[in-house]
């Protein structure tokens, strides 16, 4: 697999995953999906479980926020 073909599968072009590569920084959701794509099975199990498990913050429904 070439670089272009490793870093496609992400949707990262190959100058980014080149930069990267390079040092840059990886964007926190690149490197979840790196760790899904390229892990082993366990490690994106594991992964995947806790990513299910976080908690977020979500905003109330619209009709709510109105009537209140």
């Amino acid at each position: 697999m070439n670089q272009a073909e490793c870093w496609s599968r992400l949707s990262v072009t190959q100058s980014g995953g080149s930069r990267y590569e390079g040092g840059r920084t990886i964007a926190s959701p690149v490197r979840l999906l790196l760790h899904l794509t390229y892990g082993t099975d366990k490690q994106a199990g594991d992964l995947l479980a806790w990513l299910r498990n976080k908690e977020c913050v979500r905003e109330p429904a619209r009709s709510a926020r109105r009537s209140a």
